[in-house]
């Protein structure tokens, strides 16, 4: 079922066409929310959390050595 979720989110969303494209990308699936839901709830423990995952993520895409 994973599998064809990943499929789904590849065939069907930008981040399918970064993919494509071999820029690397993260895509986290989290229950209940959707996409930018943590501007309308910011101060809710899972928006805190998904936040804290995506400025990890934005740090460690900043600092890695560039591609070639």
């Amino acid at each position: 079922m994973l599998a064809t979720v990943a499929r789904r989110l590849r065939a069907r969303s930008g981040a399918g066409r970064l993919m494509e494209a071999d820029v690397p990308v993260t895509v986290r699936h989290v229950p209940g929310a959707w996409h930018l839901f943590e501007a309308y709830a910011p101060e809710s423990e899972l928006a805190r959390a998904t936040t804290a995952h995506w400025l990890a993520d934005l740090r460690e895409a900043l600092s890695a050595p560039e591609r070639g």
